[in-house]
């Protein structure tokens, strides 16, 4: 009887349709009744088989009993078993066996756990990824950031997304002295605290949590050649910092009154931000209307310059050099600091200053070509010549 309650219970809870969780609950009340029916017969079996010793009115108990059922249903094999361990919970071991047996009944049904898929990656819409694509195309306008008055270092350039400047989160929040930065694949989420915040960034969309409460920006958080880049200016407010936009030179500022920047976390560059302004003008002021192309061979020569033992050492010291002649006359004009370079100037000037060379040792330039120089390119009416 106890076998056939045993098998029954396991079909049916195998048969089930519910869920695992639902199936245990089921399994362990059914097996309760169970146990309680062989407590009963072990009892009423010890109570034959005892001994009454009338003369110390003790009660000798049967301190061992094997109950043997169907040799058949409980032998070597031990196909099916029941146990209770010292904290009551019951225990069912079926063998694979057994199993195999119920799978090949007609009365089989497979229960069919649904699989959780994981959500779905949010996406950019189709009009921000085409204007990610503009924003970014190759060789786009870098736009650096200063903090303190100080080159920030990245890894990746800033740039102009949606009229916003989106910088490379983790570069940033460094600088500005917040920790614990943390990247979750699986939820594509950014986490970091500092300053008494704690901020999570989820990538292509504009919710932004701070501690805890949600903030919905006008543009979304974006990745970009594998950084999560985001608006500066959300930053730079939420940490007290005063931002102020060059759009000649495209450069931020970010200026707080007392923080501290860790050297560490600034690009310690050869030039400053006066002698990129000084350079970009004398670029404009020589390549004029020409090309791009143009504009980045002259601002080649001045980089080639500096290396070079009869030009100076920095970039200040080429253009205003007039050691033994004037080198540019431009750059000792009166006017000359009230240039506005225009847009190819400035990007030439930045790509240069980052080790971009279009005219090989070239160390000169000229609009007609010098004696006893050789040519190494003609751009425009321009002769750069080694």
């Amino acid at each position: 009887i106890l076998e056939n309650a045993i098998k029954n219970v396991i079909r049916n809870v195998i048969r089930s349709e519910t869920g695992k969780e639902e199936m245990m609950k089921r399994l362990y009340k059914m097996m309760a009744i169970v146990i309680t029916m062989m407590l009963a017969a072990i009892s009423v079996y010890a109570q034959e088989g005892s001994v009454i010793n009338n003369e110390n009115e003790s009660v000798e108990m049967i301190e061992e009993e094997t109950i043997n059922t169907d040799e058949e249903a409980v032998g070597a094999d031990e196909e099916e078993m029941v146990s209770i361990d010292q904290a009551g919970a019951v225990e069912i071991v079926v063998e694979n066996s057994e199993i195999d047996a119920l799978k090949e009944s007609p009365e089989y049904v497979e229960v069919n756990v649904p699989k959780v898929e994981p959500k779905p990656e949010v996406e950019l819409t189709e009009e921000q990824q085409r204007q990610l694509a503009e924003a970014t195309v190759e060789g786009y306008m870098p736009v650096d950031i200063l903090i303190q008055n100080s080159y920030l270092k990245v890894d990746t350039d800033a740039f102009i997304f949606m009229d916003r400047v989106y910088a490379p989160l983790r570069f940033v929040v460094e600088a500005f002295g917040m920790t614990d930065i943390e990247w979750n694949e699986e939820r594509q989420v950014a986490t970091m605290t500092g300053h008494g915040y704690a901020l999570e960034f989820k990538k292509n969309t504009p919710e932004v949590k701070v501690n805890d409460e949600i903030h919905v920006l006008d543009t979304p958080v974006i990745s970009y050649e594998g950084r999560m880049m985001v608006p500066l200016s959300f930053l730079s407010a939420l940490l007290g910092f005063e931002t102020i936009w060059d759009q000649t030179y495209y450069t931020v500022g970010l200026i707080h009154p007392t923080y501290v920047v860790e050297p560490e976390y600034l690009d310690n560059r050869f030039y400053t931000y006066g002698e990129l302004q000084n350079f970009a003008k004398l670029v404009m002021r020589e390549a004029g209307s020409t090309s791009y192309e143009a504009h980045h061979g002259v601002a080649s020569v001045i980089v080639n310059r500096i290396s070079h033992q009869s030009f100076g050492k920095s970039v200040d010291g080429v253009i205003f050099n007039k050691d033994w002649a004037v080198q540019f006359p431009p750059a000792h004009k009166s006017n000359f600091q009230s240039t506005k370079p225009n847009e190819k100037a400035v990007k030439a000037v930045k790509y240069t200053l980052r080790g971009e060379n279009s005219v090989g040792d070239s160390i000169y330039f000229n609009n007609r070509p010098f004696k006893g120089k050789p040519i190494y390119k003609r751009v425009d009416g321009i002769y750069f010549m080694k």
